[in-house]
């Protein structure tokens, strides 16, 4: 049998470090470092074990898609919207 995963995402409420030491002892492990930012997705954790998910990158990506930009200019005043 063979298993390849190219993406793995390991969270454990002990210690995480022993959790993957224990898989290196059986499988080949790449470590690359805590997880913060994966496939864009910005985690943080908050008091009380709560956390903060956000997306900064595809936010930034779909105000350019919409032409919003650093030059942009916000009015103070919302459009009137279409008169028809």
């Amino acid at each position: 049998m063979i298993i390849y995963m190219d993406y793995c995402i390991i969270a454990s409420r002990n210690s995480t470090k022993k959790e993957i030491a224990k898989l290196a002892s059986k499988f080949k492990i790449i470590y690359e470092g805590d997880l913060d930012e994966p496939l864009g997705v910005k985690m943080g954790c908050l008091a009380q074990g709560s956390f903060n998910i956000s997306q900064p990158l595809q936010i930034e990506q779909t105000l350019l898609a919409i032409g919003l930009n650093d030059q942009t200019k916000p009015k103070d005043i919302p459009s009137m919207g279409i008169k028809r």
